[in-house]
């Protein structure tokens, strides 16, 4: 099992929720974000519900809200989004759409490595210990 795949198995079973850290502009800027929680997106999908408009205004603003409840750091700017969604959501407001759209298709890639990690193949591996069979046990026994 790959260190990534283990990493957010432990965090995920252990904490609830797992983060990343990625490279933006060349390596020039870091940024780490926490996985997307139900109750975050739920929060999000409650949010969009209230607004209309052409597809482009949704596609933003859908990746700001989610960005806004999953960024944790953004250069040297930390973040509590569970606590401030809002202040995420005005940072991210002032940003370029072109570094919105490579936090999100960032952030869309971190929950398909979750969703592929959580396979009960990798659970399996990772949390259960393997028993002795019947013959290890009777040998055992035997001794």
């Amino acid at each position: 099992m790959k260190k990534a795949t283990k990493k957010i198995l432990d965090d995920l079973m252990y904490g609830g929720i797992t983060t990343k850290d990625i490279k933006l502009l060349r390596g020039s800027l870091t940024a780490t974000f926490k996985n997307l929680t139900v109750e975050g997106q739920l929060g999000v999908e409650g949010q969009m519900k209230a607004l209309d408009g052409v597809p482009s205004f949704l596609l933003h603003n859908y990746a700001i809200k989610t960005l806004s409840v999953t960024l944790l750091k953004y250069g040297d700017k930390t973040f509590n989004p569970t606590e401030q969604p809002g202040e995420v959501q005005a940072f991210l407001r002032t940003l370029s759409g072109v570094i919105i759209d490579e936090l999100i298709k960032e952030q869309n890639q971190f929950e398909k490595e979750i969703r592929v990690a959580i396979t009960g193949k990798n659970i399996e591996e990772n949390f259960s210990k393997t028993g002795s069979t019947e013959e290890e046990s009777a040998a055992s026994s035997a001794a």
